[in-house]
């Protein structure tokens, strides 16, 4: 019990951040089709940011280089709406002789000829590093090499829900699944990546609360891209547009007889509980994404792309 309330905690101090914004993964960033060039990125929670940047040059002579910072983050909204995450702009620094903080001896630290350089976080795992007019594209470095370590399976399990909206904060306890029931006939927002896996949200026992949180969760659906950095992408579900005719109805003498077309049947309307439609058997759904989310190990934030959504915090549950 102990545990779960830490948890708790825990999720309730990662949703005051993340409902300001999303941040981009310290550690071990790539050049990906570059294997002997890494930049290794630490960032302090005032932003404060500092990055080594290791490489070779012409001659195979290892080369160290290092920028010191303010990470600018992008608003909440800016980045609901596909801003780049955060971008830091320094001075680069050559770096040789004996490490920066060595005490043996002074290392030899000088202003780079290179100028300043930028690195854009276009989310928590996608960078670009960017000096003159040079570009190079950047990853986030795990040492995942196996399906089993990828997102697409190591995502699915319990978690505790958070939902921050102005002051107040509501959990629930969730759990991620493969999905069972039919694919949506379409898509609305961002296409789910070719082979993404589907992940269906349930509410603890099944059952969903009827209030705003509740409907999220009963109609939340994951895409989770193939590979080691893929694109999470939130959906909610609906019943498609043209899953619904009127029903057709006659009168005969003063008795009013209704009847649906092959393949529907007789319900209440969606929008309208208390007038009845026809439904299609199939019940076609469309997927409109609702929010941008970002995964760090294991955690998933999203921020919602509708100013009438919450933003949402899914932390792990304890095994």
């Amino acid at each position: 019990m102990t545990q779960r309330w830490l948890l708790l905690l825990l999720c309730l101090m990662t949703l005051s951040a993340h409902a300001e914004s999303l941040r981009p993964n310290a550690g071990l960033w790539w050049e990906e089709p570059v294997t002997g060039r890494f930049y290794s990125v630490e960032i302090a929670p005032s932003g404060q940011t500092f990055v080594v940047i290791s490489e070779f040059d012409e001659h195979g002579k290892p080369v160290w280089r290092s920028m010191r910072g303010t990470l600018v983050t992008t608003s909440a909204q800016e980045q609901a709406a596909g801003a780049a995450l955060a971008t830091l702009t320094a001075p680069l620094t050559e770096i040789d002789g004996a490490c920066p903080t060595c005490p043996v001896s002074a290392p030899n630290v000088r202003p780079s000829a290179l100028g300043s350089a930028t690195i854009v976080f276009h989310s928590e795992d996608q960078a670009e590093f960017q000096q003159g007019a040079l570009r190079r594209p950047l990853r986030y470095f795990t040492p995942a090499d196996q399906p089993a370590d990828f997102p697409s399976a190591r995502l699915r399990g319990d978690y505790v829900l958070g939902s921050r909206r102005a002051n107040d904060v509501l959990t629930r306890s969730v759990s991620l699944q493969p999905a069972q029931d039919a694919a949506c006939v379409r898509h609305q927002g961002t296409q789910p990546a070719v082979g993404a896996t589907r992940l269906r949200a349930s509410c603890l026992g099944g059952l969903c609360d009827g209030d705003q949180l509740g409907k999220l969760i009963a109609n939340l659906e994951l895409a989770v891209g193939p590979g080691e950095h893929p694109d999470v992408v939130a959906y909610q579900r609906s019943l498609a547009p043209e899953a619904i005719v009127q029903e057709t109805c006659t009168l005969v003498f003063i008795t009013t007889t209704c009847r649906c077309p092959s393949g529907f049947s007789s319900g209440p309307n969606p929008s309208n509980p208390l007038s009845r439609v026809c439904v299609r058997d199939d019940r076609p759904m469309v997927c409109t994404q609702s929010h941008r989310v970002s995964e760090q190990a294991g955690v998933l934030r999203g921020l919602p792309l509708n100013a009438d959504e919450p933003a949402i915090v899914l932390y792990p549950a304890p095994q």
